[in-house]
């Protein structure tokens, strides 16, 4: 489910405080949140909310990075 524009504009990066991006899921992919400026990467929780915990989110390399960035451009 897309997350509401006005929800994301106010969501930063914990580490970078810096604006997320919005990626949609992907075939067996699930959404999530990303950070380009720190390589974060945030899950939604089973309700869909996404975890701001800088202790669960996921560190990509650049690769993974430039892959999320393209998914959130489709």
């Amino acid at each position: 489910m897309p997350i509401d524009a006005e929800f994301l504009s106010m969501l930063v990066c914990v580490e970078a405080k810096k604006p997320l991006v919005y990626v949609p899921a992907q075939d067996d992919e699930p959404e999530a949140l990303f950070c380009p400026d720190s390589n974060l990467r945030y899950a939604f929780d089973e309700g869909g909310f996404p975890v701001m915990l800088i202790d669960d989110a996921v560190r990509v390399d650049d690769a993974e990075a430039a892959r999320l960035m393209a998914r959130a451009e489709q």
